[in-house]
Parts: structure tokens; sequence; C-alpha cells
């Protein structure tokens, strides 16, 4: 068997477990998930190297970080303040997912149309939302019930 099969279907794994937790889980097993992706990903690409494959394991990073920005979009550069950009009225304030939000789409609040991002849960169309931080082209949500 080559020897760079195993660390590169253990990398491969890492990446499910990191988008599954992206996906489906709430706030406390992703962060389990991101860590155990992060782990395995690192050994994967570790093992790479150390077997003379570095180029398939460069690769295999430009993948994931390809797919890194797929999620967070190309606008990763959140300063420490929770409200900047236009959007910074809206802070804290409710509204309705007006798309299925997995995690991007779209919101509305006060009849003025926002896009949106969620923290990694997603959120069916009509929805309460409530905006948690604010960047400069779009929001962070969560899901807001009141109860």
């Amino acid at each position: 068997m080559n020897s760079w099969l195993y660390p590169t279907t253990l990398f491969l794994a890492a990446f499910i477990i990191w988008i599954l937790g992206v996906l489906f889980f709430k706030k406390r097993s992703f962060i389990f998930c991101l860590y155990l992706s992060a782990i395995l990903g690192i050994i994967g690409i570790l093992i790479l190297f150390i077997n003379g494959y570095g180029s398939l394991a460069i690769a295999l990073l430009c993948i994931v970080f390809f797919f890194f920005l797929l999620h967070f979009g190309f606008d990763i550069s959140f300063s420490q303040k929770k409200s900047s950009g236009p959007f910074s009225a809206f802070l804290y304030k409710q509204g309705i997912a007006c798309t299925y939000l997995d995690p991007k789409g779209e919101i509305e609040i006060e009849g003025q149309k926002i896009p949106a991002i969620t923290e990694g849960l997603m959120i069916t169309q009509g929805s309460k939302i409530r905006i948690v931080r604010c960047a400069p082209k779009f929001v962070i949500v969560e899901k807001y019930d009141s109860e």
C-alpha cells in the first residue's frame, strides 16, 4: 500500500469532521469538532511531509483554505469591536430570516434586507433572529427564542 494513502485519509477524515461541525452541531459540539479536526489534520499533514509528499500536503492545505474562505467569506478580518460598518445601528436588534441561513443568507430588520451569516448553526427561513456582531459587509446573527 502507498505511504501517502493513510495520512491523506486521516486528513480527509479531519476535513469531513470540520464540515459536519460547521453544518450540524451546536456551539459546544462545534468547538470539539474544530479541535478534533485540527489535530487529525495536522497529524495527517505532518505524516505526509515526513514521508516525502510535501506537494500533496500543500495541495490539501490549499483546498482547505479555499473552503475556509467559502465558509467565512472573503472579508475574514474582524476587528475586536462588535459593531463596525454601516450595520452597527442594528446591533442586538431582532428580525426575521428572509432566506435559509446555512450559514449565509439574508435577514430583514425594520423593513431593511441585510446580508447575514450565522455562527455555525443553520437557521430556517422565517425564524426570529438577533444580530450579535456587525462586519463591514454583513451581520452575524443567532437564532432568537423569545421565551
